[in-house]
């Protein structure tokens, strides 16, 4: 099976191979990850050894590394988005499309910079975390796959282009940088307030918070008491709280314990 990741940049699927890693979610930092690394010197040692796409000078750009002599995918870090799925768009196709495991091996060794997706998107119950292009889900497609390329991680493709990927139970993920996950039991209560914080840090209501909107910061104000009486004292539930006092501070001058 070949597939496009851009027009000039066409891969094969290697059948059931997998990248045997565990996907982080930096959940400031905006970022999914898989890769050998757990600093950012290892990072930058990583993309020195590899080729592919990369944040080559703040070009905004997603990443997919491949090793340079077998071409098969090594590595991802991919960009959350700002924005939300519209109201007036659907995943619905998509939630049943077709699924299958393999792992990408470029046909040609070149470097290349890779869009990230538009919007984003996490179902109330925090089943998974989904970003897309736009037309993904405003364009007709006759064909359209899911292919697991490591746990719990699926890249989409539509009309053997790619479109997007989704990170399938994306609490068990979430980590404050480097860091492994916890792997700690994930609880109802911690997706209600996960979900809270990304239905709350999203366009257009960041450009609110930049503007001191009084009616955003009660909500952050709120979204983090809910979260201090949690009383779950968990990994995840810590950096959920950093992450709505980063918001207090940074848009607001308000600091809190």
């Amino acid at each position: 099976m070949h597939l496009e990741l851009l027009d000039s940049i066409a891969m094969e699927v290697l059948p059931t191979a997998r990248i045997e890693r565990n996907p982080r979610w930096m959940l400031d930092g905006r970022t999914v990850l898989i890769g050998p690394y757990h600093s950012s010197d290892e990072h930058e040692r990583h993309v020195g050894q590899t080729i592919g796409s990369t944040d080559w000078l703040w070009s905004a750009s997603d990443e997919l590394r491949f090793d340079t002599k077998t071409l098969i995918l090594q590595s991802v870090m991919l960009t959350v988005p700002d924005a939300t799925l519209p109201s007036d768009l659907s995943l619905a196709s998509w939630q049943t499309a077709p699924r299958e495991s393999g792992l990408l091996r470029l046909l040609t060794a070149k470097n290349f910079r890779l869009e990230p997706t538009d919007f984003r998107w996490m179902d109330a119950q925090g089943k998974a975390l989904t970003c897309l292009y736009k037309a993904a889900v405003e364009m007709p497609q006759k064909q359209q796959l899911r292919l697991r390329i490591a746990q719990n991680l699926e890249f989409f493709f539509a009309d053997e282009k790619f479109c997007g990927w989704s990170l399938i139970d994306p609490g068990r993920f979430v980590v404050n940088a480097w860091e492994e996950p916890a792997f700690e039991e994930v609880d109802e209560q911690f997706v209600v307030l996960l979900h809270g914080y990304l239905e709350l840090v999203t366009d257009p209501y960041i450009e609110q918070m930049e503007d001191k909107s009084p009616k955003l910061l009660e909500a952050l104000l709120d979204l983090y008491t809910r979260i201090q009486d949690d009383h779950s004292s968990s990994m995840r539930s810590n950096i959920l709280r950093a992450a709505v006092a980063d918001k207090l501070d940074r848009f607001y001058d308000q600091k809190v314990n």
